[in-house]
């Protein structure tokens, strides 16, 4: 809890959007505590002993800056990327039969309630009433950076990441940060079948 309470960067934004590649490049060289989460459930289980909820967290953490850092990306890629990730997590389905066709079988079903999901993941506002669609967001560079009176936000376009490494050391004020290419599609056991998909699928 101590330890929530005092982490100055938090890195909170949806999967599949280059976070662990974020979170990798800090290691051993960010000076503060860094907070990596995607949904609010993910603080229950990285951290099962400590009592407080991730509003909580927000609320009861030390004076001090926050910088947070989220992203936000092309809603059909965004979902199919998710898809197979959570195909991949389940005990029994093998990577190596996860086939283009076996996967189109199953994402028709469940297409359009996971985009809304993606879609609603900014409603919490940051539990600050900071609204990111209130900012104008610069597609040319690739992210924005919005200043609010309890945190500050770095925003990115995933799309953009590769090309953001001067703009996220700027914010983070770590000088020559470069990011790598971590947990990537084309690194994934099912890479064959995410790579059909792309091709043939066709938004229901």
């Amino acid at each position: 809890t101590e330890y929530l309470c005092a982490a100055d960067l938090h890195i909170f934004q949806l999967g599949k959007v280059g976070s662990n590649a974020i979170a990798r490049q800090l290691e051993g060289r960010y000076p503060g505590k860094v907070l990596h989460l995607h949904w609010l459930t993910d603080l229950a289980l990285a951290y099962p002993r400590s009592p407080l909820s991730y509003p909580e967290v927000l609320h009861w953490r030390k004076p001090g800056r926050l910088r947070v850092i989220s992203a936000v990306r092309e809603v059909v890629s965004r979902v199919l990327a998710g898809y197979l990730e959570f195909l991949d997590s389940i005990e029994g389905c093998s990577p190596e039969e996860m086939t283009a066709e076996k996967v189109l079988e199953n994402i028709n079903t469940s297409f359009w309630s996971d985009a809304a999901t993606i879609l609603r993941w900014f409603d919490h506002a940051y539990f600050c009433g900071l609204d990111v669609y209130a900012t104008p967001f610069s597609h040319e560079a690739g992210h924005v950076v919005i200043e609010h009176p309890q945190l500050s936000l770095f925003l990115y376009r995933q799309e953009n990441l590769q090309g953001l490494d001067g703009a996220l050391g700027q914010f983070l004020g770590l000088d020559e940060f470069r990011l790598g290419r971590d947990n990537t599609g084309a690194q994934k056991k099912y890479a064959a079948a995410y790579a059909a998909l792309k091709q043939h699928f066709v938004v229901p």
